[in-house]
């Protein structure tokens, strides 16, 4: 439909990431909250999230508040990684 092609539109424009000073490379890591998730926004969330280094989309899904902490520790710990070899 048309908002989820928006949706994957905008996405395709920020990882493109073009600023004043010239590209930038962004990233984008997308979390599917909860356990109502369809199918076609799960879709969507995994066509704009950027590629990790295995080539899978960034995309995670967080059913209970448990694994929203694993996640954003997972994500922590990529960024601190990130980080450190950089």
């Amino acid at each position: 439909n048309k908002i989820d092609q928006a949706a994957r539109d905008w996405c395709a424009e920020i990882k493109a990431g073009t600023t004043a000073r010239g590209p930038d490379k962004i990233t984008i890591y997308t979390i599917a909250l909860g356990t109502s998730i369809s199918g076609n926004a799960q879709a969507v969330l995994k066509d704009c999230a950027s590629k990790g280094k295995d080539g899978k989309p960034l995309y995670y899904a967080a059913p209970t508040p448990e694994r929203l902490k694993q996640v954003f520790t997972a994500i922590g710990n990529e960024l601190t990684s990130l980080r450190l070899t950089q």
